[in-house]
C-alpha cells in the first residue's frame, strides 16, 4: 500500500499540473465568437460612396479607422469609443461638414463638426446596424440612417 500511494501521489499532481496549464493556455487563444477584427466595407442607403472601416479588437475595446471620400481627397478618422459587448459594435467617428452651395463644396467649415455614433449587430462577416450623425454638436439635429458593412479581409 505505501508504495502505490508513493507512485499515485505523483501521478496525481502531475495530471492536475498538465490540466490546469492545458486550461489555462485554451483560455488565452480563445477569441469571441464574433470577432470584428479586419477590413470591412460601409454601405448606406442611396449612397454610392463606400467608407473603409478598418477594426481591431482588444479585449472588449474596439479601435481603427474608418476612410472616407470628403470632396476630392480621402479623410481618415479615427474610432472614438469603440466597444464590443457579445454581438453588438458599437464606435463614433467625428469630421468637419461639407457645405455645398449650388454643387460647389465650399472650404471646410471648422464650426461644424459632425458626430456619428454608429451602433450595429455583427453575424460572421457582415455588421447591420443604425448611425446617428449629429452635424451641430448640440443633438437637435440628428439623423438617423442605416448601414451596413461587409468583411473584405480579416
Amino acid at each position: 500500500m505505501i508504495i502505490q500511494s508513493r507512485i499515485c501521489a505523483p501521478a496525481l499532481a502531475l495530471t492536475l499540473a498538465v490540466t490546469v496549464l492545458a486550461l489555462r493556455v485554451g483560455a488565452a487563444d480563445e477569441k469571441p465568437a464574433n470577432n470584428p477584427t479586419g477590413t470591412w466595407k460601409v454601405m448606406f442607403p442611396n449612397q454610392t460612396n463606400a467608407p473603409t472601416l478598418k477594426l481591431k479588437l482588444q479585449g472588449d475595446k474596439l479601435t481603427g479607422t474608418m476612410s472616407r471620400q470628403a470632396g476630392y481627397k480621402i479623410e481618415e478618422l479615427a474610432l472614438e469609443n469603440g466597444k464590443l459587448k457579445g454581438d453588438e459594435v458599437s464606435f463614433a467617428t467625428r469630421h468637419f461638414a461639407s457645405v455645398y452651395v449650388k454643387n460647389i463644396l465650399q472650404p471646410t467649415d471648422t464650426n461644424q463638426v459632425t458626430l456619428s455614433t454608429y451602433r450595429g449587430k455583427i453575424s460572421g462577416d457582415a455588421i447591420k446596424g443604425k448611425v446617428e450623425r449629429d452635424t451641430q454638436g448640440t443633438f437637435a439635429n440628428v439623423r438617423t440612417l442605416d448601414w451596413e458593412a461587409k468583411r473584405v479581409t480579416k
